[in-house]
């Protein structure tokens, strides 16, 4: 295999991170977890040294073609964020003084009729998905909280998904996420900022678990994934990261472990341990009776080395921790085996069809062109076909970068990928700044984007991208009906006369 192209593309993204990192004289130093570059790039990073490492034989190779593509692209990611870090640094650090950070802006705090609504609209959606979902039969509660019917609910979902089963609860999700936004909301330190009672701001932190536990339950017991789960806690800790006062952080030190290094301790055995049960057992019972080495070849088109299989030695917990270490490098051929279809294979354009359904199809019914219009399961139908007819799996990772070209074409890709990088490092310096509740949940998901960019676009989730939506929604109206402060009319004070 030659590994060239492979070693070329690591070393560039590798000289990416670095000149991302040391790039404080451009413009405003950053911690990494603020770092559009840096918070993009590991996963790439991760993903090409596994491809490079003798674990897996790929039907596809990574070509120079490729790499000169996916370099080129991340690398106008990081002339977005340079530009945007740039622009918004202070006045004192663009003219050659001290290279300081701008100190925060204290804002108002949300108002607690926005807390409100959004955190009760998010719990009864989430509760109303349970219900549905629950009501609607095919597998009962118990059997989904044993995993003894992952395989059934992952079936169920495909079905509801292709319409041959209306449950109807997929329709509540566009109401769920704001579940998800008020999470983050309060991860980020709302309730501390808004003007609120300690009666009502128990509450809201009672509705917010709430709104965590539905959000967990309904992504692993009523749809069988992971997906959700991992998007809920890595939001949860970005937005945590994002408050400078950090009160989640030192809530959970006075209330929970004392000490810095208990509480990293802490994180990292409970992450251990959950990617380990996640990649373990959830994924066999979720599979049903498939072997591990049969589910990747069938749907990442990889097999295990022999290295590979001397290491796991048969034993099926350690195949299906290798089936989900494959999702890694699986995204980097995938992308290959789509950049070299000719002119005339490669789907599309849909012109925003398929990573912004929502807004894209509102917009083409108002104008007239219902014909030319396509849902989200017709594009992946049409994408994923000749796979299928080769007896391979739908369910591919083909990177975010494949994900746009289906909507703008692979040669718009690199300069919607500098507006991204524009964009997102500009949204995290203003939540760093402003503090404002809907920007810190704005920040991670933006931020979460770009992480999962090695494997698809999140925007074609439906609770991720009507959580953006929401969050868009909502400036709106702040900015609309935010009256400006009056002016205080001087005093004037009587004096003396003679005085």
């Amino acid at each position: 295999m030659n590994t060239l192209p492979a070693w070329i593309l690591l070393i560039l993204l590798c000289a990416l991170m670095l000149s991302s990192r040391l790039g404080s004289a451009l413009g405003l130093k950053l911690p990494w977890y603020r770092d559009v570059v840096a918070v993009t790039l590991v996963p790439w990073i991760a993903g090409v040294v596994l491809y490079l490492l003798p674990l897996f034989e790929f039907r596809e190779r990574i070509e120079m073609r490729h790499a000169a593509y996916l370099g080129g692209s991340l690398a106008c990611l990081m002339l977005g964020a340079l530009i945007a870090r740039f622009l918004m640094a202070p006045k004192t650090l663009r003219g050659g003084g001290a290279a300081t950070a701008a100190a925060p802006v204290k804002v108002p705090g949300d108002s607690p009729a926005l807390l409100w609504s959004v955190g009760l609209l998010g719990l009864v959606s989430q509760a109303a998905i349970v219900g549905r979902a629950l009501a609607a039969g095919g597998v009962s509660l118990l059997d989904r909280l044993s995993g003894e019917g992952l395989d059934s609910v992952r079936l169920q979902n495909a079905a509801m998904a292709m319409g041959i089963d209306g449950t109807g609860h997929t329709r509540l999700a566009v109401f769920g996420a704001a579940a998800f936004v008020f999470v983050c909301m309060v991860a980020g330190g709302a309730l501390q900022r808004a003007e609120l009672k300690s009666g009502a701001r128990r509450m809201l932190y009672w509705i917010a678990i709430g709104c965590a536990l539905l959000i967990a339950f309904n992504g692993v017991f009523i749809r069988g994934g992971r997906m959700e789960l991992v998007l809920l806690l890595s939001a949860i800790g970005l937005a945590a990261l994002l408050d400078s006062e950090r009160h989640m952080i030192q809530g959970f030190k006075r209330r929970v472990v004392k000490g810095r290094f208990v509480v990293v301790a802490v994180t990292v055995l409970l992450g251990v341990a959950l990617a380990w049960y996640f990649s373990t057992g959830f994924t066999k019972k979720r599979i049903g009776t498939a072997s591990a080495y049969a589910a990747m070849e069938q749907y990442h088109r990889t097999k295990p080395s022999a290295t590979l299989e001397h290491l796991t030695a048969g034993i099926p917990s350690l195949e299906f921790a290798a089936l989900n270490l494959s999702y890694l490098p699986v995204p980097l051929t995938t992308f290959g085996y789509y950049y070299d279809l000719g002119h005339g294979w490669f789907p599309g354009p849909f012109f925003g069809q398929y990573n912004f359904t929502g807004p894209v199809t509102f917009a083409m019914r108002r104008a007239g062109f219902r014909d030319e219009q396509s849902t989200l399961q017709d594009i992946r139908f049409e994408v994923t076909r000749d796979l299928r007819l080769r007896g391979y799996g739908d369910n591919v990772w083909p990177t975010a970068l494949r994900d746009l070209a289906l909507d703008v074409g692979w040669h718009a890709v690199p300069p919607l990928m500098l507006l991204f990088g524009l964009a997102s490092q500009a949204l995290l310096i203003v939540a760093g700044r402003s503090h404002g509740g809907v920007f810190m949940a704005m920040a991670p998901l933006a931020m979460l984007w770009l992480a999962f960019s090695i494997a698809h676009s999140l925007f074609v989730l439906e609770s991720f991208a009507v959580g953006l939506y929401m969050c868009v929604a909502v400036l709106i109206v702040q900015k609309l009906t935010r009256r400006p402060a009056r002016p205080r009319r001087p005093v004037l004070l009587a004096t003396a006369p003679g005085g």
